[in-house]
């Protein structure tokens, strides 16, 4: 298949999917103008617009999927994939080592290794995200290969470096010497094998999975029903692809509860005693992982790091620099999605405004401000 056919396929493909639809509201822009761009960055078409707030051209669009989870807070929605592929690597009756290829790979039933299966996906390998493949070992995979080695005559090839750096991330957040995750590059070689293979959307009828269910439920079932439950939780703050990871986390019994967890995917907080309880970090949190507690005297501010998704506005707007950056957070304190306390303080009221706050000032941060700035109001409440 020439450059040519590549590109005339990709057409009446793009042209049969299911539109990516926008949710603007939870774009990082709307809280903080210029705060993200990582979407339009990332397009290949440019068909991602910020001015005036995130637009999507449907007429660039080529829906290769890149921006479903380039984009940290899930304003992109579309089909990923996800659940088809782990659905049929769940109907095979082997899949401790499987092969993953693009439609319009020219010969992906012909390679170099031997693997179980080797699975064809209908849109870009760039629509799969990190999450999807860490459910693959959780679902009893032992090696994945990725097959890359057709993508230099593909008019999708700059997606290329986009799809080795999603498997670079898998690798760090599943670090597992018997477990192993490979990009293959290089041109098939003359001695070839021929595998069995299959379209994710037409998967193998397995009567052992069939049989299985009557059982009871098995690793490959438990990830399936976790994702599709993700997947309908749209109402949630919390993207999709975090859902994703903390489900494909859950699923990973082999990894040790105090494993850290790669800073690429997640992190801690931390906050000092120059906190004075405004609130405006929790009200900026996109997915309030970062929430303010106000009693009738006391505030605390309380984080979950598995809901972070390390966008920075807590740290970039808040006025008196008291949070900050910690470290990341281990397997167990996300599985379990733990709550921690980062900060308390005793509550004062502002003897000119009556507004509470913490520290020993004698007036609040605002007041303190306009008193030091007769002439200009640049800090404000959040």
């Amino acid at each position: 298949m020439n450059i040519l056919q590549v590109a005339l396929a990709i057409e009446k493909w793009a042209a049969k999917q299911a539109p990516i639809t926008v949710q603007r509201e939870r774009c990082l822009n709307t809280k903080r103008k210029g705060a993200c761009s990582v979407c339009a960055l990332t397009c290949p078409t440019d068909a991602i617009r910020l001015e005036g707030g995130v637009q999507l051209q449907p007429e660039m669009c080529i829906q290769c999927g890149l921006c479903l989870h380039a984009c940290p807070t899930g304003v992109f929605s579309g089909d990923d994939e996800a659940y088809r592929l782990l659905y049929c690597v769940a109907q095979l009756v082997d899949h401790e080592s499987v092969e993953l290829a693009c439609k319009f790979h020219p010969s992906a039933a012909q390679g170099s290794q031997r693997v179980d299966a080797v699975l064809t996906t209908t849109r870009c390998l760039s629509a799969l995200n990190v999450p999807t493949y860490a459910a693959l070992f959780g679902m009893g995979v032992h090696k994945v290969i990725v097959r890359l080695d057709a993508c230099a005559n593909c008019t999708l090839a700059p997606l290329s470096g986009s799809i080795e750096q999603t498997v670079a991330n898998a690798q760090r957040l599943v670090p597992d010497g018997k477990r192993s995750l490979v990009v293959e590059k290089d041109a098939a070689p003359r001695r070839t094998k021929t595998r069995p293979i299959y379209a994710i959307n037409n998967p193998p009828l397995s009567r052992r999975a069939v049989f299985q269910r009557f059982l009871g439920a098995t690793p490959s079932e438990n990830v399936l029903t976790a994702f599709k439950d993700a997947a309908e939780s749209e109402a949630s703050p919390i993207p999709l692809e975090r859902r994703q990871m903390l489900e494909a986390l859950r699923a990973l019994p082999h990894l040790r509860s105090d494993t850290q967890l790669p800073e690429q995917s997640f992190t801690n907080l931390a906050v000092s005693s120059a906190c004075t309880a405004c609130g405006v970090c929790s009200r900026v949190c996109p997915t309030n992982a970062l929430r303010a507690r106000q009693e009738a005297a006391t505030f605390a501010l309380e984080f979950t790091a598995a809901h972070c998704i390390n966008c920075g506005n807590c740290i970039d707007l808040c006025h008196e620099q008291a949070v900050s950056r910690a470290g990341t957070p281990t397997l167990d304190e996300v599985r379990q999605e733990q709550v921690t306390t980062l900060y308390t303080g005793t509550l004062r009221h502002c003897p000119k405004c009556r507004a509470p706050y913490t520290g020993d000032g004698e007036f609040c941060p605002i007041c303190t401000y306009r008193s030091q700035n007769l002439f200009g109001d640049k800090l404000r409440r959040g």
